[in-house]
């Protein structure tokens, strides 16, 4: 997250994205997750999240908010400045996707989230190109679709991290393990995270608890006691 911040910083016109997992994050920053949600989240990655901030198993909630607050700051402030979507001339960024029924523009960004159904299926052009993470592709490698460009791979499955670089007559998809020319039409270079990996993938339900178990060494995670 520190790196990302100095990032952010020295390229003031980059755009992070939020993503699910970020969403997350963000709420244990302003006391808003509740027990459904954190459960969830715990479950999926968010029990190694907190891990990273010195957070291990029995924790306080409460005290966790504050804590997080007055260690990292700048942590909240650059998730409180994601966006949930970036579009350029031909190519709509977001997280996960979009609702194909819905005109880009007025997309929700729940929507842009957490979406799978009725986009990764949709077989017919969208207003924009998008360019998409949140779904793991079926090849573990990037996907250029006539509709979407998938880049995500599933790093905590394959260890692939990728990025899609999108110039003026190519798309170089690229990942630690592959690296490869594609052919498509692109804009103009431009800075977006479509994939910002903030909080790891991994297990989890959430009001915002008192107590709660992130089973780093038994994987046994739950939320007791409403806020």
């Amino acid at each position: 997250m520190t790196a990302l911040v100095e990032f952010f910083d020295h390229r003031p016109t980059s755009a992070l994205i939020l993503g699910n997992h970020d969403e997350y994050l963000l709420k244990c920053f302003q006391g808003t997750l509740d027990v459904i949600e954190g459960r969830k989240w715990l479950w999926n990655g968010g029990d190694a999240t907190l891990a990273s901030y010195g957070f291990y198993d029995q924790f306080n909630l409460r005290e966790l908010t504050s804590t997080l607050n007055r260690l990292e700051p700048r942590h909240r402030l650059l998730l409180e400045r994601a966006v949930a979507m970036v579009l350029t001339e031909r190519h709509c960024f977001v997280h996960a996707g979009i609702d194909p029924h819905v005109p880009i523009e007025e997309q929700d960004g729940r929507t842009t989230r957490w979406i799978r159904d009725g986009f990764l299926d949709y077989p017919d052009p969208f207003e924009k190109i998008v360019v998409h993470g949140h779904s793991i592709t079926q090849t573990g490698l990037p996907e250029v679709l006539p509709n979407r460009i998938a880049v995500d791979t599933g790093s905590y499955q394959t260890g692939r991290i990728s990025a899609a670089i999108l110039m003026k007559m190519n798309l170089l998809a690229s990942s630690p393990l592959k690296r490869s020319a594609l052919r498509s039409a692109c804009d103009p270079s431009m800075h977006a995270c479509t994939k910002s990996s903030l909080s790891s993938q991994g297990r989890g339900e959430s009001l915002m608890p008192d107590v709660c178990s992130s089973g780093i060494r038994q994987r046994k995670q739950y939320f007791s006691q409403a806020y």
